[in-house]
């Protein structure tokens, strides 16, 4: 069986949170997870994954997060995820590599 890659942009990680409206104080927290602690993060096993804090990030191309493995959840627990300088080549989506 071909393993998928799924790659998350900054800005679609962004885009999501503010048009969900999340709010930091009536999000359910993951605690059972491993932490993503710093940017750019590669996930390559699988399992829950979790914020525990807003993360920044000062990449200008590439992927905030890629996950190279299947049977991922990430679980943002509404913190902030930003960084990064918005210019033409900034990308707003959740982008599935085959």
């Amino acid at each position: 069986m071909m393993k998928k890659a799924f790659r998350i942009t900054l800005a679609a990680l962004t885009s999501v949170g503010i048009g969900l409206g999340i709010a930091r104080s009536v999000t359910a927290e993951t605690i059972d997870c491993t932490p993503i602690t710093t940017l750019p993060a590669v996930i390559s096993a699988q399992g829950n994954w979790c914020f525990t804090g807003d993360l920044t990030t000062g990449i200008l191309s590439g992927n905030a997060i890629e996950i190279t493995t299947s049977n991922v959840t990430i679980d943002m627990n509404g913190w902030k995820l930003g960084g990064g300088a918005r210019n033409e080549r900034s990308r707003h989506r959740l982008e599935r590599a085959e």
